[in-house]
């Protein structure tokens, strides 16, 4: 067995538990999104590990370091959440397995429907611009329907201080 096989064998294995994740988050075996708040922790979540990849294409180390702070404390409040939502440790892996990969792919889309794009023809443009937004529909749907509690609590930002 080559790296090839492995690596495209690992890929498949991601694909297959971020399925299955979406399948059980559905099914509300496993809770991925608790509420509002959650899903809009995801999403900035997703934002700055954007940004974070853009500034590590560039030369300025202070905006690295405070990125790089900031996607840490996010990505604890995520793993936090995820925790408190499901009982078992699987249950939680299976939920940021899910978060994160749907908020990157959600913000890629969007950067992207921001992108230029002029080289290519009207034509492939418009249909190009429609594949994307049917594409961004579908992860709001998902995202909607992994919701567990259908309100915006904001217990995600609460502090919670010993009486």
């Amino acid at each position: 067995m080559t790296s090839d096989d492995f690596q495209g064998l690992s890929v498949i294995l991601i694909i297959l538990l971020f399925l299955s994740g979406i399948y059980l988050g559905f099914n509300k075996k496993i809770v991925i999104y608790n509420d509002y708040s959650d899903v809009a922790i995801s999403f900035m979540a997703s934002i700055f590990i954007g940004l974070l990849i853009l500034a590590y294409q560039g030369d300025n180390s202070n905006a690295k370091s405070l990125l790089t702070i900031v996607d840490i404390v996010l990505l604890v409040i995520i793993f936090n959440n995820a925790k408190k939502s499901n009982d078992n440790v699987f249950k939680s892996f299976y939920a940021v397995l899910v978060k994160i990969p749907l908020s990157l792919i959600s913000f890629f889309l969007i950067m992207s429907l921001l992108g230029n794009n002029s080289e290519k023809s009207e034509q492939e443009k418009k249909k190009e611009l429609k594949n994307k937004l049917v594409s961004l529909g579908i992860l709001a749907i998902i995202s909607i329907g992994l919701v567990q509690n259908q309100n915006w609590k904001g217990d995600n930002f609460k502090i919670n201080t010993p009486k």
